[in-house]
């Protein structure tokens, strides 16, 4: 899931050592949330015992930025009416996200995920897990997108040098 990955990235983001310099001129200037859901219950695609009726859903999230003719596109999983949560905790993130300076956030991925996840007022309905961490996974998601697609590439040379793992 989204949020694990972002969770594992966010612990290997910790060595800044081998990361690469990221120099970028740019802000955020909008972030966009939208629900999008798929009707999986019609013919209960993947049903369980515990989901009867789920519908695969998605907080999906689009950064846009001045300056730079890329968007970014980011998203994390949910079902059905859970989305609405979810999206409501991505718009409460608006003020900490819109106006930030991309060089600031691609040169510190994991300040950004602790200081979102840590804002004091959120943190209580779950930094380390819950709805706000999955919407900081759908924001940060959306972030990695942008930065890659500055880059002009995603390899795994360069994946493996931001998580340390070489």
């Amino acid at each position: 899931q989204s949020h694990v990955i972002c969770y594992l990235i966010y612990v290997a983001m910790e060595s800044k050592s081998k990361r690469p310099k990221v120099v970028v001129n740019g802000k955020i200037s909008k972030l966009i949330v939208k629900d999008v859901r798929f009707p999986t219950s019609l013919e209960a695609h993947g049903s369980d015992a515990m989901h009867k009726d789920p519908d695969y859903s998605a907080a999906y999230v689009v950064i846009k930025s001045d300056g730079i003719d890329h968007e970014g596109h980011g998203l994390t999983f949910t079902v059905g009416r859970g989305t609405e949560v979810v999206v409501c905790a991505v718009e409460s993130l608006r003020g900490m996200v819109e106006g930030r300076d991309l060089g600031d956030i691609f040169g510190d991925f994991a300040g950004f995920w602790r200081e979102i996840t840590s804002e004091s007022q959120l943190r209580w309905i779950g930094p380390e897990k819950g709805v706000i961490h999955m919407a900081t996974a759908a924001v940060v998601n959306a972030l990695w997108d942008l930065w890659a697609k500055i880059e002009g590439k995603v390899s795994p040379a360069n994946i493996n040098a931001l998580l340390a793992l070489e």
